[in-house]
């Protein structure tokens, strides 16, 4: 048996943050070690583990989502429960992180091009739902949940990007090609918050929180593995309470996509969610509206602008392309599903009404709301409204350079449709 501290392993260890005394703790002895994602892979001569670094503020924190995932698999919710210590512990604190271990699922990534995995996803979504349940409010994360001021930032962001093309001395394609739909998204968006007001989101969002309704926050392909049993769900560290809609209506507006939003595919994948985990009637309001956000256009603005991608020009615009493709076919879905409701928009919410609630601020691309999937190392997802404001809050002179001026539901119950008994290229 090589000894784990081995020159290779030792190094690996090093680059990841990790003390190998964290790895006496489980009695592990790897012959190799590699960094995957977000977590430490390890191979000893009997298994693979992997070791997760969790980026939480508290231990009580990384105690909550322990008991989530043992809640989960109670109620037999295909996850993967931590592995315990030498001492019996779940997971250890250390003076360079909190830690915990998972053995290796057999598998693979899921694909979600095939209408069949696509669907499955939606019932393994449901049945993460139903089974996902806590007691105490340690995981409310008022940020993750407050949609309106993520929402009205990304829209305030859309003139600090126009500024950014007009500025330039010579205009990319990409950056004419977003002047000329600029203010329809704007429009998108001012509506998308004009209807929120419209709805009991925070009756629902309270509701969600004092039953202690869980998220997954990340339930995303890179955190799915499909193995003869069925889909596992990995990966529970951005658990937060609030309405599962958020989840919803993320997974579907992410890989909608892929399917071009195949209206008949789409409708058959909400019924077969709602089967197992019924949607009230307040919350297909809430999933109306979260799917009226545009949210790829949106996603591709913040690579090229805020330098999240290092991509050609040529490879920004064909994904450009791709996302106003999309949108298009977004739009037609939710225009089917929810009918007479899309075609009575209210008027769009101005924008100045944003600066008017928080005051003149600059919006730096560092305080996004808006988390993103590829970001292991954040750590601020529990921060309050108050301390969101204050880390938005700059000088004001930058601020004034943003212009004030820009500023029956479907029921698969109701006609119910037939239900449906590798390195990757997309960073999920």
């Amino acid at each position: 048996m090589r000894d784990f501290t081995v020159d290779d392993v030792k190094s690996v260890c090093e680059k990841y943050g990790i003390d190998v005394e964290v790895l006496r703790e489980y009695e592990f002895y790897p012959r190799k070690a590699s960094i995957v994602g977000g977590a430490l892979r390890i191979m000893t001569e009997r298994q693979v583990i992997y070791m997760k670094r969790v980026v939480v503020p508290t231990p009580m924190h990384v105690q909550a989502i322990f008991e989530a995932v043992e809640g989960l698999a109670a109620r037999g919710a295909r996850v993967l429960r931590f592995l315990r210590t030498k001492y019996g512990d779940p997971y250890v604190i250390h003076e360079t992180g909190y830690y915990y271990a998972l053995s290796q699922v057999t598998g693979r990534i899921p694909d979600f091009e095939s209408p069949e995995e696509f669907i499955e996803a939606f019932a393994t979504l449901a049945e993460w739902h139903a089974s996902a349940k806590v007691n105490h409010g340690i995981l409310y994360q008022p940020r993750r949940i407050d949609v309106t001021y993520e929402w009205s930032v990304a829209r305030a962001k859309l003139e600090i990007y126009r500024e950014y093309a007009l500025d330039r001395e010579e205009p990319t394609e990409l950056d004419e090609r977003f002047l000329a739909i600029r203010e329809d998204v704007d429009q998108q968006i001012g509506v998308s918050l004009a209807k929120l007001l419209l709805i009991p989101y925070e009756q629902i969002t309270q509701e969600a929180v004092s039953s202690g309704t869980l998220c997954h926050g990340s339930f995303v392909r890179k955190n799915l593995v499909k193995s003869k049993d069925g889909l596992f769900v990995l990966d529970h560290d951005h658990l937060y309470e609030g309405s599962q809609m958020l989840d919803l209506a993320h997974f579907l507006q992410r890989y909608g996509a892929q399917q071009s939003f195949d209206i008949d595919l789409c409708q058959r994948a909400l019924a077969k969610y709602e089967a197992i985990r019924p949607i009230s009637q307040k919350e297909w309001s809430l999933l109306e509206v979260l799917l009226s956000f545009p949210s790829a256009i949106i996603q591709v603005l913040q690579w090229y602008y805020e330098q999240r991608r290092d991509w050609d020009i040529e490879d920004f615009i064909d994904v450009f392309e791709d996302a106003c493709d999309m949108d298009v076919a977004r739009l037609a879905l939710r225009r089917h599903l929810f009918g007479s409701i899309v075609e009575d928009e209210p008027s769009p919410i101005p924008l100045h009404d944003f600066f008017k609630k928080y005051g003149k601020q600059n919006i730096e691309f560092e305080a996004s709301c808006v988390r993103d999937e590829e970001d292991l190392t954040n750590n601020h997802i529990f921060t309050t409204k108050s301390v969101v404001k204050k880390h938005l809050t700059a000088n004001a002179e930058s601020a004034t350079r943003i212009s004030p001026e820009s500023a029956g539901l479907w029921r698969p119950t109701m006609n119910q449709p037939p239900s449906l008994g590798s390195t990757e290229k997309e960073s999920d």
